[in-house]
């Protein structure tokens, strides 16, 4: 028995090719139950997401179940090998269960620290659960992989500070005001990076929005979009009285935003804390604003050196994760290789009852004399001679099982007593 993954990710292969491969949600019970009917494949459970697709089976032969899920892909995908196969992975035991404890504690995240894979990782268990593709292996497995994610991010700093401009920008508010929940925050233009920072303030609690665009139209459209209002863009200065963020990214060839205008909004505001962020390329803000109390104005170059300083300090808690990876590893294996111990022990019952039972019946066979109780008597006191027997090596073959090179040892006992060979004694 081993467990595998076959996969692709951000790494090793480009969008258009993990596009072709993905599982959508309402599609992963349906491709489950199939590739469960692929010969080999006893337990399977599959992590799609935009960064990865991943095959996780368990299986008689590693090497057989590569093939077959290669294949696999390929059908269902409806392109050929060789599209993809320049960009798949493949991991046996212990390195695969290795594999899907770093994924969910977010180490191998294009993001290091990521906290939404965890979420991604239980939502493909969850379904490989509905779909009934998981036997007692895998959902040991990944129930493991979750507990390992809780343990890295509760013994380490591997998810702290954000790590995009975006996100920085939130946590940078949160410190000035806490709590968001009743903050409104203006938007002035329309581009990419100021959206993509609004849709984090408002995920975060925001209370209320203000669009502002040098085409109205735009303004109103975004205000529609994100439940808010429209304002004009000569109307901005008038705004900095009322809201507490303001993103700015407009294409102006001068600020649009100055230190006078703040300085006017702050005394109608008494002072109330206010938080700038200048996206543009040149400044919308005049730098100078920053010399006002309780005004704190923000930058493209200060998010990003926020943002990089924190993952730098992730990168630095990466040795401690692996640590604790190696740890569950270690246990996990252990545990397998006990399952693993559950055959040959039973095998290894079975052989020496054989013997007890034959023995005893051929001496019984000899003394017709004896009576029914003396045989009872005979038969449970053998019964009590093997189970003593076989006390002392049944727990060493558990203690055995959980080393590392467990399977071989094994191997050797049932090699040694012949347990493959169906009790049949060599000539």
């Amino acid at each position: 028995m081993d467990i595998v993954v076959v996969g692709l990710n951000h790494r090793s292969a480009p969008l258009e090719v993990r596009e072709k491969l993905a599982v959508g949600k309402s599609r992963l019970c349906d491709v489950l139950r199939e590739l469960k009917q692929e010969t080999c494949v006893w337990e399977c459970v599959i992590v799609s997401t935009c960064n990865r697709v991943e095959v996780y089976v368990v299986a008689e032969q590693g090497d057989d179940s590569l093939e077959i899920v290669k294949e696999f892909l390929s059908r269902r995908s409806g392109q050929p090998r060789e599209f993809f196969e320049g960009g798949i992975y493949f991991r046996e035991q212990p390195e695969s269960v290795g594999h899907i404890f770093r994924v969910a504690s977010g180490l191998d995240a294009m993001m290091v620290g990521e906290k939404e894979i965890v979420c991604q990782v239980k939502e493909a268990y969850e379904k490989a659960v509905e779909a009934a593709s998981v036997g007692t292996v895998l959902n040991a497995l990944f129930q493991r992989a979750l507990r390992v994610s809780k343990r890295v991010r509760t013994e380490t700093r591997i998810d702290a500070g954000a790590v995009s401009v975006s996100s920085a920008a939130v946590e940078l508010a949160k410190k000035i005001f806490g709590d968001l929940s009743d903050r409104t925050v203006l938007i002035v233009g329309a581009g990419q990076a100021s959206e993509q920072t609004l849709k984090h303030l408002l995920d975060d609690g925001a209370g209320s929005i203000v669009a502002s665009n040098r085409s109205y139209d735009k303004a109103v459209e975004l205000a529609r979009t994100y439940g808010g209002r429209a304002v004009r863009l000569d109307d901005c200065a008038e705004e900095l009285a009322r809201v507490d963020i303001v993103i700015s990214s407009t294409a102006a060839p001068r600020a649009i935003i100055r230190k006078d205008q703040l300085r006017k909004a702050m005394w109608r505001r008494r002072n109330r804390p206010i938080f700038l962020i200048d996206i543009a390329v040149p400044r919308d803000i005049e730098p100078e604003v920053n010399e006002i109390d309780n005004v704190y104005l923000y930058n493209m170059e200060d998010l990003k050196e926020i943002a990089e300083a924190n993952l730098r300090k992730r990168r630095q808690e990466v040795a401690k994760c692996e640590r604790i990876v190696e740890q569950e590893v270690s246990s996990f294996m252990g545990w397998l290789n006990s399952l693993q111990a559950a055959p040959v022990i039973r095998k290894l019952h079975e052989r020496f009852e054989a013997i007890r039972s034959e023995e005893l019946e051929r001496a019984v066979s000899k003394l017709p004399e004896l009576s029914d109780e003396t045989r009872k008597k005979l038969d449970a006191m053998t019964r009590r001679m093997v189970k003593k027997l076989l006390h002392l090596p049944t727990t060493r073959i558990k203690r055995a099982a959980r080393q590392k090179n467990g399977a071989l040892g094994l191997g050797l006992i049932s090699n040694l007593f012949g347990l493959e060979e169906n009790g049949k004694e060599e000539e």
